[in-house]
Parts: structure tokens; sequence; C-alpha cells
């Protein structure tokens, strides 16, 4: 925090900024898309590539170009959160996953969501993200790849993959939680 306040307006024009800021307009750019026209498999998967490319350079760029910032912390989490949900409301409205995944997914993320903003509002702390929640996501990420390019798995990997997802997804949410507490408690 500088000056009082949780961002600085610098920050939101960092070049590893501006590609998580174009990720949120991308899957904003999706999640309005899908209910005005019908968008070829082809397109998503590669607008999936694209975000997903868009994620591993805005860190990337951030660490290499010394710009970790508070507002990266925000909006690179945020613009992931709502790339997701337009991807897995597309896929469950086609059909393509179980409700529950739906639900599982869009259930972590706004829990994880209104908890940030939480200790954003009263902590005056960004809490990063972790190992978990990132490989959860990549997870959840080939799955839904695999599905979109029809890619044909087993039933038997198509399950593990399945309670994987929902293992990491809990297990995500529970060390969330977990720094949370030792941040209220003092032990960022």
């Amino acid at each position: 925090m500088r000056n009082g306040k949780l961002i600085n307006q610098k920050e939101i024009f960092f070049f590893s900024n501006i590609i998580s800021l174009f990720r949120l307009i991308l899957g904003t750019f999706l999640l309005f898309s899908f209910s005005i026209i019908q968008i070829p498999k082809n397109t998503i998967i590669l607008f999936i590539l694209i975000a997903y490319i868009s994620d591993l350079l805005d860190g990337y760029f951030a660490r290499k170009l010394d710009q970790i910032s508070e507002f990266g912390k925000i909006i690179d989490p945020l613009a992931d959160k709502i790339f997701i949900f337009s991807i897995v409301l597309y896929m469950m409205f086609n059909d393509l996953i179980p409700k529950l995944l739906f639900y599982s997914i869009i259930v972590r993320d706004v829990l994880i969501l209104l908890l940030s903003l939480f200790f954003v509002k009263k902590m005056k702390y960004v809490q990063p993200s972790n190992w978990v929640g990132k490989i959860t996501v990549f997870i959840i990420g080939i799955y839904l790849l695999s599905i979109l390019m029809e890619i044909s798995i087993i039933s038997l990997y198509a399950t593990f993959f399945e309670i994987s997802i929902y293992s990491l997804i809990g297990f995500s949410f529970i060390k969330y939680i977990t720094s949370g507490l030792n941040i209220i408690k003092g032990k960022r």
C-alpha cells in the first residue's frame, strides 16, 4: 500500500497488467457473445489458447520487468475467473460438461472472489494466487480443452480427471481459506 492507496494508478499501465486486461476483455467478450452469436468450437479453442498464453506471459513479464503489483494481483485472477466462467457456461449450456462440475467451479471462484474482496476491504491486503489454485485451473483447462477438441478420453480417465478436479477445487478453496486465516492472524 503506497500513500494510503492499495493500487497505484501507474500500475494499470504496466505491460503485464495490460496483458491481463486483454484477457479480461476477451473473457467478457466471449461471455456476451455466446448469448448473441454461435461461435465455432475452433474459435473458442483458439481463444482458450490465447488466454492461456496471455496468462503465462503476464506473470512472466511481471517478474521479468519487476512489475509485480497490487493491481496485477487483482486483475490477473479476475480475468482468469471471468474467462473460465464464460467457457464453462458455454460448455454447460451445450451439455459438454456435467452441471455439477459447472457449479463446483463457479461456487469456488465466487467464494474466492468474495474472500478476496473481504481481504482488500478489511485488511488492505491483496492475497496472491497460490500454487494449488494454479494447478487446479491448469487441470480444469486441460480437461475442458480435451472436451472441446473432442479428444477421446477413455471413461476411466475421464472419471479420474473429474474426481481430480473436484478434489483440487475443494483443496484449493481450503488452502485459500487457510492462507486467509493466517493473514487475519497476522502471519502473512
